[in-house]
């Protein structure tokens, strides 16, 4: 269960504890975009301008920590892991601006999600892994469009 979880039996506690971790993360976030902004891509210039890259470090992968514990509970760990790297990896692929890889990354995850759901109801299959298998094809389509566009990915600059 604690592997590949049962997404179709969330319970209303789950829900109540998915919804309370969402509205403290993604208000973090939007409270604290430009910190994360800055110290994510100049840690230098953060320290010049009187932040702390490791607090905002810390606070980030508390963040993180927190969705993790609270979602692979629910969904199951393999479900989480693919949810949190997955659609982040394909609009990085796309966009090297911040807000946009947030923005697709979040377009990514609840199209993926959508067409799993689907495709496990239609095709009779488990409802995770067909979510997972939708994130693949996301990430190698964003792979392709990456390709065909010219740009290569940041690790090989």
């Amino acid at each position: 269960h604690v592997l590949f979880g049962n997404i179709l039996g969330v319970t209303p506690s789950d829900l109540v504890a998915m919804a309370v971790v969402v509205t403290v993360v993604v208000s973090g976030v939007a409270l604290f975009y430009k910190e994360l902004l800055v110290t994510s891509f100049d840690p230098a210039h953060s320290v010049a301008i009187g932040l702390s890259p490791a607090v905002v470090r810390y606070g980030l992968l508390g963040a993180l920590a927190l969705t993790t514990v609270v979602a692979a509970q629910t969904v199951g760990v393999v479900l989480v892991l693919a949810l949190l790297v997955t659609p982040a990896a394909a609009a990085s692929l796309v966009s090297r601006r911040l807000g946009t890889i947030i923005g697709l990354s979040l377009v990514f995850s609840l199209v993926s999600m959508v067409v799993g759901f689907y495709g496990s109801y239609y095709l009779d299959v488990a409802s995770g892994p067909a979510v997972v298998l939708t994130l693949t094809l996301v990430f190698i389509l964003s792979w392709i469009v990456s390709r065909l566009r010219g740009r290569r990915p940041a690790a090989s600059r």
